[in-house]
């Protein structure tokens, strides 16, 4: 353990492909590389929207870290949410899912340590379909609202001496929604190490399938460009963006794939993103009901968009999405982060500001109870209203088009309670 440093609690979810060997006997090596890509995409895709880490993936299996034991269960519950609506009968995904919770020691990366063993068995415990949560994570979510538990009484879990008591969740009766797919990693290093700089692994980030529609409302159909301005009214500030290469420790980064980058330049987050992929940022420990949002972008090159999204949780995200080279601005609710992936649903014309070739945009976003406005120099420019009231996850995407790259830059992110 790092010197000087305290131990301290942290939730591990175990996850793997129930028969998976016996689906490699029936159906042979190609059709289970691909339903070994799918859960792995699945898993990846669910898990950045809760702000877990990726400890280590091996064959069909995963092992996850959470700082949160509420994370790690909405994980646990939208991964197999999303295997069940994968499920056909000749391509059954099964999955068993196993949290616990403990104080681990650090090494090379890594957690080792009971908490991390006795996770792992009940992990290999869990049934599938079924999630498995201790005693110990009961208790840290005692006063959560859990839905309804039942003891798994006499469980043997290998090698394990003094078990505690383990339940299974009925997890159809959470009021979470599985966060869409294909999306890839991300990695929780010990002791909070989890800016991109770190490195080698991909990271992911996620939302969630759409449960409403937001009905926009006619707006301008070109309005000047300009600084933000004014802002809505709006209370205490609760984020700033730092672009620092050594930065805060609350942007997490996610990416599509290997070739993507998201860069802290000093002056900016800058993205990277190849064609058909795209990359992102969230911000950890912050999920308003309502809040105002000032964000500043500008293209440097190529061709996409780049969205704020907010309320990423509770089954649903919102987006403000900005085209630079059209000048489009839309507000929608989607399920993916992927450059072709539609909303669910959208009423209305786009509102459109002048295009811009490397020129900086500034906007402001209100989300307030089921209004969404997004403003430009002080003028209201779009507004749509939205069919419930949620809270969640805040973060920046950047998509390439199909067939050509993008850069651009977040020259600003400043979040305010409203």
């Amino acid at each position: 353990m790092p010197s000087g440093r305290a131990a301290r609690t942290l939730t591990f979810l175990f996850a793997d492909i129930r028969d998976y060997t016996s689906f490699v006997e029936a159906h042979g090596d190609a059709l289970a590389h691909r339903l070994i890509t799918d859960f792995r995409r699945m898993v990846r895709a669910q898990l950045a929207l809760t702000g877990g880490g990726e400890i280590k993936t091996e064959g069909d299996s995963f092992y996850l870290v959470f700082e949160g034991a509420s994370q790690a269960v909405r994980c646990g519950t939208a991964i197999l949410q999303e295997a069940e609506h994968r499920t056909t009968a000749d391509r059954p995904l099964r999955v068993g899912v196993g949290i616990h919770a403990g104080e681990p020691v650090p090494l090379d990366d890594q957690y080792v340590g009971s908490a991390v063993n006795l996770a792992a068995r009940i992990g290999a415990a869990a049934q599938g379909g079924e999630l498995l949560i201790t005693d110990t994570v009961r208790g840290l979510l005692r006063t959560s609202g859990l839905p309804p538990l039942v003891e798994r009484e006499g469980l043997q879990l290998k090698g394990i001496q003094d078990a505690p008591r383990v339940y299974s969740v009925d997890w159809r009766r959470m009021e979470f929604m599985a966060a869409g797919e294909d999306l890839p990693p991300r990695r929780l290093l010990p002791w909070g190490k989890t800016r991109t700089a770190l490195g080698a692994g991909i990271l992911a980030l996620a939302v969630v399938v759409a449960l409403g529609a937001l009905v926009l409302s006619r707006a301008p159909a070109t309005v000047p460009r300009g600084a933000a301005g004014v802002l809505p009214p709006h209370g205490a500030q609760l984020f700033d963006a730092d672009f620092s290469p050594a930065g805060g420790s609350r942007e997490f980064v996610s990416v599509g794939n290997a070739q993507d980058h998201v860069l802290f330049t000093g002056d900016a987050i800058r993205f990277e993103v190849s064609p058909a992929s795209w990359a992102a940022i969230s911000i950890a420990n912050l999920s308003p009901d309502d809040f105002v949002a000032e964000f500043a972008v500008r293209p440097v090159s190529g061709e996409g968009s780049v969205a704020l999204y907010f309320r990423g949780s509770a089954g649903r995200q919102d987006q403000v999405v900005v085209t630079p080279s059209t000048g489009e601005i839309t507000i929608q609710v989607t399920q993916s982060f992927e450059a072709d992936a539609a909303p669910q649903r959208l009423f209305g014309p786009a509102s459109r500001i002048p295009s811009s070739r490397n020129q900086q945009t500034d906007l402001v976003a209100s989300a307030y109870g089921r209004d969404i406005v997004v403003f430009l120099s002080g003028a209201e420019i779009a507004r749509s209203t939205d069919s419930i009231i949620a809270s969640g996850a805040i973060g920046v995407v950047a998509n390439a088009t199909r067939n050509q790259s993008l850069v651009i830059e977040l020259r600003a992110l400043r979040v305010y309670n409203r």
